[in-house]
């Protein structure tokens, strides 16, 4: 076939198709993810990879494979229900978190994106004891200080002053 009068032959030897998607930063992600599930970073760079040259479903789909072969990954439970939030699924979400927290229950920051979707679904008694879970179990002063607003928050929305208010006393 010519090569047509743009293109000297030699270039044509020089065209190179490299695939973006490089499996081994993919692996190199997922295996960051399997070690520290709640790595945001990590996460939002393996899914900005399957965005941009794949789809987030594929990635969705091979986790969901991995978790069938693996049953009670808690990794997988976890980062299915990151990728199942992002595309704004919250209910599927709040399944997987249901079942990674069953798995480890003193885990804080499970407890804490639990009771952001209890929350969220108008479960504010299911909210209130996911915050109290985290409250009791973090160490970190900011994440406490958060914790105990929107514990003192639910306590608002449900018109019940008494309650927020020992919360609102530690938040200060």
């Amino acid at each position: 076939a010519p090569l047509g009068p743009s293109r000297p032959a030699w270039a044509q030897d020089w065209d190179v198709k490299r695939d973006p998607f490089d499996r081994q930063v993919v692996a190199r992600y997922k295996r960051i993810l399997a070690q520290n599930p709640g790595d945001k970073d990590a996460l939002a760079k393996l899914r900005g990879l399957y965005k941009r040259h794949r789809s987030v479903k594929l990635l969705i789909t091979e986790y969901e494979k991995a978790l069938a072969a693996k049953p009670g990954d808690f990794s997988a439970l976890v980062l299915l229900g990151h990728l199942h939030l992002g595309e704004g699924q919250e209910a599927r979400a709040l399944g997987y978190y249901e079942k990674a927290a069953a798995l480890r229950p003193a885990d804080p920051t499970l407890a804490t994106a639990l009771g952001d979707l209890y929350r969220q679904a108008g479960k504010l008694d299911e909210a209130r004891a996911a915050y109290d879970k985290a409250l009791a179990r973090t160490g970190d002063k900011n994440k406490k200080k958060q914790l105990l607003r929107a514990l003192a928050t639910i306590a608002l929305d449900k018109n019940d002053i008494a309650a927020a208010r020992p919360y609102f006393d530690r938040y200060i």
